[in-house]
């Protein structure tokens, strides 16, 4: 502390500047450090909520998919159209197949 105090005032103020500057950028450094550690964690919760989300909405439109696909396969009306093998009676039921998947459609 006495050679400190042997230095003439403006390089006393000088290093004590430097000083400063040093614990300010230490300073900065932890704090950057920890502001990004907050983020990265910010981030990675937010895109697992998103995941979790997508991964719910993808399985109820599957969900409703196999609802819908099931409901056609056991309509009468399908179920005829499959089972027919003339083709003119094919060509006649092809008006209340399109219905069918109309309504379908509208309802999902």
């Amino acid at each position: 502390m006495g050679r400190f105090r042997k230095l003439s005032l403006i390089k006393q103020v000088l290093f004590l500047i430097l000083i400063m500057l040093v614990i300010l950028l230490i300073l900065f450094v932890i704090s950057n450090t920890i502001a990004k550690r907050i983020i990265e964690k910010k981030v990675t919760d937010s895109v697992s909520k998103i995941l979790l989300q997508v991964e719910d909405k993808m399985e109820s439109f599957y969900s409703d998919m196999d609802g819908i696909s099931t409901s056609l396969l056991y309509s009468p009306t399908v179920q005829t159209f499959l089972s027919t093998n003339d083709d003119l009676s094919m060509i006649l039921m092809n008006n209340e197949i399109i219905s069918v998947f109309s309504n379908t459609i509208l309802l999902a």
